[in-house]
């Protein structure tokens, strides 16, 4: 398992810098995200970071802070590197961002280590290009939404107006920043304590937004909505309603949240 390790990081390609596998590409083209229904992945041209281009830029930086720590003692060096990071990864939560995954590291370092390892840690991140302050952004993130609907029948996946009816009720969507400034770690949660709400993906994550830059997700075909947030409906729990109440929430780890109030036709 080393040995690829060794050779990505002598690799002088864009995975070796944050924001080429972080940040959303307008006209981007490629994105693999896997259907619910489908057990094959569907190409969608969304712009959206890729997962895995992601996960090897987080295996690069953890073999360089693995490097300094056997530098430092040729002995012991991999083995209290391992520790690390191994603790580290107990410290997370769901949904866990890079930044708090570099503070878990650090965290980890200061209770096996006593912070001995810190400026490595943080030479890993920042060498790689992962800035640990990103400056406030002056508004919030604008973003619009509708719902839309999909049922699964004998004649495949159809779309149908959102109600208790259908099989999934998606988000359409558009998200922009109107900032000067790059939005960090922007994603898209659906919120709900109603028993009604059934929620199938209830946090989409889209990487960091650069300035002026939006991101939709709308069309006809239910292949366009994989990156979205969506829902279904438990007829239990209706009782004469007709509708139901949930909320977006989007967030930016340098912004103040945007709520948007929806109603859940039923």
């Amino acid at each position: 398992m080393g040995q690829p390790l060794r050779s990505a990081v002598a690799l002088s390609d864009d995975k070796n810098r944050f924001s080429s596998v972080n940040t959303f590409k307008t006209g981007a083209s490629g994105s693999q995200i896997s259907s619910q229904w489908r057990r094959r992945s569907i190409p969608v041209d969304l712009g959206l970071p890729k997962k895995y281009d992601l996960a090897e830029w987080c295996s690069r930086v953890l073999w360089d802070i693995r490097s300094q720590f056997e530098k430092e003692d040729r002995k012991t060096g991999k083995l209290f590197s391992d520790r690390t990071i191994f603790s580290a990864v107990s410290l997370l939560g769901k949904n866990a961002s890079i930044s708090q995954f570099k503070e878990a590291l650090l965290n980890s370092d200061q209770q096996l280590h006593c912070g001995l390892h810190q400026k490595s840690i943080q030479k890993a991140f920042s060498s790689r290009g992962f800035q640990d302050q990103v400056p406030q952004l002056p508004q919030k993130l604008n973003l619009q939404a509708q719902w839309v609907a999909f049922q699964l029948d004998s004649t495949g996946i159809v779309p149908v107006a959102p109600s208790a009816r259908a099989t999934e009720i998606l988000a359409s969507f558009r998200i922009s920043n109107p900032n000067n400034r790059l939005a960090r770690n922007v994603r898209l949660e659906l919120m709900s304590n109603d028993p009604a709400i059934i929620t199938y993906a209830n946090v989409q994550g889209f990487g960091d937004l650069p300035p002026g830059a939006a991101i939709e997700i709308t069309g006809s075909d239910y292949s366009q909505y994989l990156a979205s947030v969506s829902l279904t409906v438990d007829p239990r729990y209706i009782n004469g309603r007709r509708s139901v109440k949930v909320v977006l929430k989007l967030s930016a780890e340098n912004g103040v949240p945007t709520l948007l109030p929806l109603e859940v036709p039923l």
